[in-house]
């Protein structure tokens, strides 16, 4: 799913962190961009919970959640 997919579904997120992963080879290469959003989110439960989508080149490759305060 692309990154504007993402958006028109889920809205803008509360944390997003951006890196850039590469090798240093000694030549200027472009590396490539990880993004992940954050979205905080209640269950039907009322309980709150973390959501997290993984972007690489602008496609989504991961999407991970974990409840908040649980032992």
């Amino acid at each position: 799913m692309p990154r504007i997919q993402v958006l028109a579904l889920a809205g803008q997120p509360q944390l997003k962190d951006i890196e850039t992963l590469g090798v240093d080879s000694g030549e200027p290469v472009k590396g490539e961009t990880v993004e992940t959003w954050s979205y905080q989110l209640k269950n039907d439960m009322g309980n709150d919970f973390w959501g997290a989508i993984t972007l690489q080149s602008g496609k989504v490759t991961a999407i991970l959640s974990k409840q908040q305060n649980r032992l």
